[in-house]
């Protein structure tokens, strides 16, 4: 992991002619009154190209908290990053790595590193479409009380990744994309991750953002009780 982002951060410095676009959301949820909670939720990615290169990285965070003790309902954060490298106008290849977190689902951290291709189905100014298929090896680490590390598992996967984008004016754009996970070393222990947005451009650096995220994992870790957890935020988004 740490290779991997030195590496990213050596190309960067050294492309100062290529092109970069960094998107930030930050949503935050206040309740009163009979019931008092907080949630905020922050989102950040950056991508940087040149030529048939392209580096991404960024993450999210979410916290949040009930009560006038602040006890918290809702943890959960992740960090990324992904190189890829396009082989024709449509096939590409990317390497990429992520670290997430998510005590209320039943594990305190989760390393994946992935690698595979890409491909380009459609790329207009109305619609995008593009596909990734490749392999994932995941490190976990459970929340397991009955061990004080938690249990570690060494998982290999498949990861499919599907997303879709569709302008629907000048102000309005749809995007939906969904992730497959099968578990080659414990089969019942698959994943699917979807998320539909709907973005409304309000001036030429914000946005509004409406998205529901779900995560579904079929095989619950120990002090999970939900295979679903989902997450609905309305966020406001600065791009540069």
């Amino acid at each position: 992991m740490k290779k991997l982002i030195a590496v990213c951060l050596v190309v960067l410095s050294s492309t100062a002619m290529a092109k970069f676009t960094n998107e930030t959301g930050l949503s935050i949820i206040t309740t009163g009154g009979n019931t008092e909670t907080e949630t905020y939720n922050l989102k950040t990615e950056s991508k940087k190209t040149w030529d048939k290169d392209a580096v991404s990285f960024g993450g999210h965070y979410t916290l949040g908290t009930a009560g006038e003790e602040n006890v918290e309902t809702v943890r959960n954060w992740d960090i990324f990053t992904q190189y890829t490298r396009s082989i024709t106008k449509k096939l590409g290849a990317f390497l990429g790595a992520e670290f997430e977190g998510n005590e209320f689902a039943g594990y305190k951290q989760r390393q994946n590193y992935d690698a595979g291709a890409r491909y380009q189905f459609i790329d207009t100014d109305e619609n995008k479409f593009f596909s990734e298929l490749g392999l994932r090896y995941t490190i976990e680490q459970t929340t397991d009380t009955e061990e004080q590390n938690g249990l570690v598992r060494n998982d290999t996967k498949g990861n499919l990744y599907l997303e879709w984008e569709q302008v629907l004016n000048v102000n309005v754009n749809y995007k939906f994309w969904v992730r497959y996970l099968p578990n080659f070393t414990r089969g019942e222990d698959y994943q699917i991750n979807f998320e539909p947005s709907l973005n409304v451009t309000l001036s030429k650096s914000f946005s509004l953002s409406l998205g529901y995220t779900g995560r579904y994992d079929n095989q619950l870790n120990p002090g999970a009780e939900e295979r679903l957890d989902w997450t609905y935020t309305t966020s406001l988004i600065a791009k540069f």
